[in-house]
């Protein structure tokens, strides 16, 4: 049994390892940043850390909010069994004491978990609290944002105070990964989902003191915590929307650390006396979702051929030739940081073609019909919006309207049917697994329905990439899953943005995971 275990994780890296070596146009970097101040004077663990976020958190119970302000929020805030490594290419435990033990058919897998932990309340961490959350996770009233984290549980068995048996459906090889997502992150048996909204407990270092809505969340240092004292005590979290006004934040020392300086900005912030700009390899992926039967102009967008031509108008390598080697360009959907990535990805899909895109739109007499794309009011999503935009003019299609949104309001929409034709999404793969971008993203049952794509074919590679744990056998079924979406044409990646964040030199250690994900607890005072 501890054979299988360790044999598994030790694939799982071996292939996360070889996707980060595999080839794309771009290399991505390591670590880097510019350093162009002085000696920035010491600061005090008493002094508040001060973050910037540029748009609103939705809520604080990690189970039903998805966002990404909400979770930079929430892993503050709360633990999940396991952690994805800070290089991104394997997992560790983490409420769990170890990997799980898997039967010989795959169809159990037991944990062992860790007997030191409470809840900020005091409540103490264990098998049932474990149970609890699993089932909340898998019921449809809850209204968890990611109830295919539990789809392969069947039922929750509580061995002892500290082990718990996952009774499984199918052997699953997304396990240790799905329970190292945010949405999988451990709640009270005795918490109220709403309550947890506006006011979390969770067992991780910080604990939420204060909150004034859309505007500030202050965290301070959970004195029930069970892992290292953090140097950092106190956390201020500012909603500041609007980038130059975050920038200028940053330039009066009002702010810390800004996790995401957009690309367009990348310059200015390098020149601020006192501040790093770093910038690192992410599995995020900005990508173009092209809706069908249920678009605003579903007669026009069930049209397999006019969808081709919307792609062929898109220079996307010139338009990351714009951002100034803070992002890759890639023609498949599935970073090449992210297990399910083959080289042969870049040969999928549809190229840029003005021409031909020209043709296609005039043949099919479509000049004039209304396409509407949706994108939230975030800055660096609004100009590839903006972008995509003025190629589809120049392709022909005359009547093309943008719908941005505020980002909650963007979020909601996007799960509309018949709302808009074409949408602007960004995904950050927290998991590090090419299952946990198509599931929550593609798949026609599973996902939060933002494309609303509808294929058996594709629903088939991604079901049958999850219900092994040969890890050839999956990375096949997630290429054949990424090949049938991109010749449906009907999402194209974007770019794969880098972690692009700057912070004050006061501290150090302070780092953004491939997924996107940062925690507070591991930056450090400069000494």
């Amino acid at each position: 049994m501890k054979k299988t275990r360790i044999a598994m994780v030790l694939a799982l890296s071996a292939v996360l390892f070889a996707g980060c070596a595999s080839g794309v146009k771009n290399e991505a970097p390591e670590a880097s940043g510019d350093n162009p101040g002085a000696e920035a004077p010491a600061v005090s663990a008493d002094e508040p850390f001060n973050i910037i976020l540029n748009a609103q958190p939705t809520g604080f119970n990690p189970l039903t909010t998805n966002d990404s302000m909400s979770s930079d929020i929430n892993i503050q805030i709360y633990d999940t069994l396991y952690n994805r490594t800070q290089d991104g290419t394997s997992y560790e435990p983490n409420l769990a004491l170890d990997f799980p033990e898997s039967s010989e058919d795959g169809l159990s897998a037991t944990i062992k978990l860790r007997e030191d932990v409470s809840f900020s309340n005091g409540e103490k961490f264990n098998a049932e609290t474990v149970k609890f959350t699993i089932e909340r996770i898998k019921d449809k009233e809850y209204g968890s944002a990611r109830a295919s984290i539990a789809a392969s549980v069947e039922s929750v068995e509580v061995i002892g105070e500290y082990e718990v048996k996952l009774n499984l459906s199918y052997p699953d090889g997304v396990l240790v990964a799905k329970f190292a997502h945010m949405n999988s992150a451990m709640i009270s048996p005795n918490s109220d989902g709403v309550a947890l909204m506006t006011e979390p407990v969770g067992t991780g270092p910080y604990v939420m003191t204060e909150a004034v809505a859309g505007s500030e969340y202050v965290l301070e240092y959970n004195e029930n915590y069970w892992g290292e004292e953090p140097d950092i005590k106190k956390v201020v979290f500012t909603v500041v929307a609007e980038a130059s006004t975050a920038i200028s934040r940053l330039e009066t020392a009002e702010a810390d650390f800004m996790p995401v300086v957009p690309l367009t900005n990348v310059n200015r912030v390098k020149n601020i006396p006192g501040v790093n700009f770093v910038t690192s390899p992410s599995s995020q992926i900005t990508y173009l979702g092209l809706r069908t039967d249920t678009a605003k102009n579903p007669e026009l967008m069930s049209n397999e051929k006019v969808r081709q031509a919307m792609l062929m108008a898109i220079d996307r390598a010139s338009y990351v030739e714009t951002l100034e080697g803070n992002a890759l360009g890639t023609n498949s959907i599935l970073p090449s940081t992210v297990f399910g990535y083959k080289e042969e990805a870049e040969n999928y899909g549809y190229g840029f073609d003005l021409e031909a895109a020209k043709k296609a739109v005039a043949e099919a007499g479509v000049e004039d019909e209304p396409v509407v794309i949706l994108t939230s009011t975030v800055q660096a999503t609004q100009t590839v919006a903006e972008y995509i935009q003025a190629s589809l003019k120049e392709a022909g299609f005359n009547n093309v309207e943008l719908l941005p949104q505020e980002f909650a309001t963007y979020l909601d929409t996007a799960k509309q049917p018949n709302a808009f034709d074409l949408v602007v999404l960004t995904w950050a793969n927290v998991t590090g697994d090419g299952t946990e971008f198509f599931d929550p993203n593609l798949h026609s049952v599973n996902s939060s329905q933002r494309v609303q794509y509808k294929n058996d074919a594709f629903d088939q590679f991604v079901n049958e990439s999850r219900e092994t744990m040969d890890m050839d056998v999956r990375l096949d079924k997630l290429d054949a899953a990424n090949k049938q979406a991109l010749t449906d044409a009907v999402v194209v990646p974007l770019y794969n943005p880098f972690n692009t964040f700057a912070f004050s030199e006061k501290y150090e250690n302070v780092s953004i995971l491939p997924g996107t994900y940062f925690k507070v607890q591991t930056f450090k005072l400069a000494e």
